[in-house]
């Protein structure tokens, strides 16, 4: 992940988020005609409102497939990124914004035996090795191998900028960065929003 779409975060889960959604999720999950809630759905129609205050990350939902490495070779296994984020954004009545985030990721793999033996990748120890470069651990479970590793070290992004508001897309102007837009909906005290570029949903509240 670059660092553009982090300097941005309308995406990501807080390290209080215990619910954190998954890279195998419904790609469309921005098309979903949900309402936006904290109770960990993050689909959500842009509806626009009220920007104004201090949010706190809540949690987030990849809508990609976090660079899958087994996508294609074993489909039946199941891949998730879950993401670890702290902080929060402030838009100012007056139009400034700032944002202090921290924000790292792991990858999560369940692959089953069948598959294993198709591939014939042999060992657990081996399938870190070859499939997922050494990263990580994988381990004996469930009649196959459950392996978690690093995917995104960890980074931090302290901005400042300004923002704006046009029906139910956001723009900030960030100092030294430049022009970073999106989709959001707020209501009451939670907002959903997609950065464009990003594959992310994130859920924010105040």
């Amino acid at each position: 992940m670059s660092l553009r779409p982090l300097l941005f975060l309308l995406l990501a889960p807080t390290s209080l988020a215990l619910t954190a959604c998954t890279a195998d999720d419904d790609d469309s999950a921005a098309d979903d005609d949900s309402a936006a809630g904290d109770d960990g759905d993050c689909s959500f129609n842009a509806c626009g409102g009220d920007l104004t205050g201090t949010w706190i990350v809540s949690h987030s939902c990849p809508t990609g497939d976090g660079g899958n490495p087994v996508e294609d070779t074993c489909p039946e296994a199941l891949y998730n990124v879950v993401f670890d984020v702290s902080g929060g954004l402030t838009f100012e009545p007056n139009g400034d914004y700032s944002q202090t985030i921290t924000q790292s990721a792991d990858y999560e793999a369940t692959l089953p035996a069948s598959c294993i033996a198709d591939q014939g990748w042999g060992t657990c120890e081996q399938i870190r090795d070859t499939v997922f470069g050494g990263v990580g651990t994988c381990e004996d479970a469930d009649d196959g191998c459950f392996c978690t590793g690093p995917w995104l070290a960890e980074q931090q992004a302290d901005a400042t900028g300004t923002w704006t508001v046009d029906g139910s897309r956001w723009s900030v102007d960030l100092v030294n960065i430049g022009v970073i837009e999106g989709d959001f909906c707020v209501e009451g005290n939670v907002m959903k929003s997609a950065a464009d570029g990003v594959e992310q949903i994130s859920v924010f509240t105040r």
